[in-house]
């Protein structure tokens, strides 16, 4: 019975793997993924009664139990902080304050940001057909002029360069038969292993992805990208980690993320071009 426990959270985590990949724009899964994740369970099972093989049961323990931190949850009135004990040996730290940041384009999307954090919330733009889009990061501008000329936002992000140590959060709605019952609510960040063209675009060089499940639309799934910067600290990345892992949508009374100048109200001389 571990065996096809086991078995069965690794094909979980590869799927979910492969769906971020067709998700994230302009990086298509290879043709025969999940065939060949299936293979590869196959062989694995084999080793496995051979004795060659360490049980899987025990890694998908190891990830569903320690890669994302655990969350206080609330109603939203309290702060909340990672549940991790603090390092034997030290005092314990007041929490550092965090503000409640919702995005009613994004099914209500909560997102709790520490300090330095900005969001902005991009509303769907019909005349470029591009969706409903959110960000969080620690250099978004206090107030941004997002008007966009290109046809899907995912090519515009809301600052020109990621400086060192910074990170940014893009939050985007896809939609597919059923795609909500492959989403993981607390999710997990993944290595995109290829940086996707939207970081590489502001001078990113690590991403990460993945689906947050608990959209009501059981249709319908929360693409979460992250793109990092170099000399990026690790406490930074573990923020950001932290809170993908308590995103929760619908039922919390918090500020909605503000929204940048909609395009066609700058002067004339500031308006981009629009392609043809």
């Amino acid at each position: 019975m571990p065996d096809r426990e086991g078995d069965q959270a690794e094909y979980a985590e590869q799927e979910l793997r492969v769906l971020l990949e067709r998700a994230t724009p302009d990086l298509p899964a290879p043709e025969g993924r999940l065939q060949q994740v299936r293979e590869r369970m196959a062989r694995r099972r084999r080793m496995r009664r051979t004795g060659g093989a360490t049980a899987v049961a025990v890694t998908a323990v190891v990830l569903t139990g320690t890669l994302a931190p655990d969350l206080l949850r609330d109603d939203g009135t309290r702060q909340v902080t990672p549940a991790a004990p603090m390092p034997s040996g030290r005092a314990a730290q007041k929490a550092a304050p965090e503000t409640a940041v919702t995005f009613p384009a994004l099914a209500a999307l909560t997102l709790r940001l520490p300090e330095r954090w900005r969001a902005l919330a991009v509303p769907e733009a019909p005349r470029f057909k591009s969706a409903a889009q959110g960000f969080a990061g620690n250099q978004l501008p206090g107030a941004v002029d997002r008007a966009c000329p290109d046809k899907d936002v995912r090519g515009c992000p809301p600052l020109e360069v990621l400086r060192p140590g910074g990170v940014l959060l893009t939050l985007t709605m896809e939609r597919s038969a059923g795609l909500g019952t492959k989403a993981r609510q607390p999710a997990e960040l993944y290595d995109t292993v290829t940086v996707t063209p939207a970081c590489r675009k502001i001078g990113g060089r690590t991403s990460y992805s993945t689906l947050v499940g608990g959209v009501p639309d059981p249709d319908a799934g929360l693409l979460v990208t992250l793109c990092v910067a170099t000399g990026t600290p690790r406490g930074t990345v573990d923020e950001a980690r932290r809170i993908v892992a308590g995103m929760r949508f619908g039922g919390v009374t918090a500020s909605p993320a503000p929204t940048p100048t909609p395009f066609g109200t700058l002067p004339a001389t500031q308006q981009p071009k629009v392609p043809e």
